[in-house]
């Protein structure tokens, strides 16, 4: 289990914890049916699932955030499509090398952060490297 999401975990668990108003008992009991005393001591998915679960039965709501999307940013479908054809035509398969290659042809560090006329510009370039990358191995 990585890191961060075990941070998000237990921030988590905190935050239904106050909202509840559980005291120290209650929230040991909760904890200790999953298997842990602490939150630190979180190993699994599965004891994440019991405890929360363990606090929407006591009446804990949360939502999870919607993904914020910016006019006029490359869809979803464009930062997709920029990464397959960087695995299929680089030479380098880097995410540095795509860096590089974003900053001289779409003016910007990360693919996240191109317009959808950047993302068609990055396209349309990598099209070209695979063609040409095509025409070399005939």
């Amino acid at each position: 289990m990585d890191n961060l999401k075990k941070q998000t975990w237990i921030k988590l668990i905190h935050t239904a914890r106050r909202q509840l108003a559980l005291d120290d008992e209650a929230y040991r009991t909760i904890l200790g049916a999953a298997g842990i005393e602490s939150s630190k001591e979180l190993s699994s998915e599965k004891q994440f699932d019991e405890i929360m679960q363990a606090f929407k039965n006591l009446g804990f709501k949360y939502q999870k955030k919607k993904e914020i999307i910016l006019p006029n940013r490359a869809s979803k479908a464009q930062i997709a499509y920029i990464k397959r054809l960087w695995d299929l035509g680089s030479r380098s398969k880097t995410e540095s090398g795509l860096r590089q290659f974003l900053r001289r042809i779409g003016h910007v560090d990360d693919v996240n952060f191109l317009t959808k006329q950047q993302a068609s510009a990055v396209i349309l370039a990598l099209e070209d490297i695979l063609k040409k990358a095509s025409k070399e191995a005939e």
